[in-house]
């Protein structure tokens, strides 16, 4: 017999936190069947699987892995009231995926290429504004999204520096853009409000030939 009635019926409190960061990670390579012919395929992929776990447990984030840059697209038009980072290889068009992306975020928010060879995208990233590059050569993911997550400009210059002095390594003309106060602005974040009230409509489908579409993160 139970004595209490409020032990038939447990009382719970839950407390939803919103993620405010959405890392989208668009990386051809993270399709199982290697298609960009990769030789040390397998360690590639446990990099980046260690690099989400790092996220997921030390940060406040949630990273989102693309294979192509379409269904990435579409998803960024879904979450663009989110503050979104993005991460891409440098190859397969990784620099016009920042581009297109960066059309709907609606501003050049701050982004990562990741490579293997870093002497291959060194002349692309430093016409970039707000990108950094990390590689084999000098990896710098983690130091990234710590700073990124944290939201500070400061921090993210020093690191821009030093990453910059050791691409200088390979080659001495290398210079990156300096990361601007552009890189921590997300003009579409919404902190609060209705859903019913967001508009999903696709502005940069007329001043792009890139794909189409669209939610908001709880």
């Amino acid at each position: 017999m139970i004595s209490n009635k409020n032990q038939i019926l447990p009382l719970l409190s839950v407390t939803v936190e919103r993620v405010e960061y959405l890392i989208v990670w668009r990386d051809c390579n993270f399709n199982s069947s290697n298609p960009n012919n990769y030789s040390g395929f397998e360690k590639m992929l446990v990099y980046n699987n260690e690099i989400k776990n790092y996220a997921s447990f030390n940060l406040k984030t949630k990273i989102y892995y693309f294979n192509e840059s379409n269904e990435a697209l579409e998803f960024i038009k879904r979450k663009k009231y989110n503050k979104i980072i993005l991460i891409t290889n440098g190859g397969n068009d990784g620099c016009k995926f920042i581009e297109n992306s960066r059309k709907i975020i609606g501003n050049n928010t701050i982004s990562m290429i990741s490579c293997f060879v870093a002497t291959n995208y060194l002349k692309d990233v430093k016409k970039m504004e707000n990108v950094l590059l990390n590689s084999r050569y000098c990896d710098c993911m983690k130091d990234f999204l710590k700073i990124v997550c944290n939201e500070n400009l400061n921090e993210m210059k020093k690191l821009q520096k030093t990453i910059e002095k050791k691409y200088q390594e390979l080659d001495k003309s290398f210079q990156f853009k300096e990361v601007s106060e552009n890189a921590f602005q997300f003009p579409k974040f919404k902190q609060e409000g209705k859903f019913e009230d967001l508009n999903f409509t696709d502005n940069t489908e007329k001043k792009s030939s890139n794909n189409d579409s669209n939610c908001l993160i709880i």
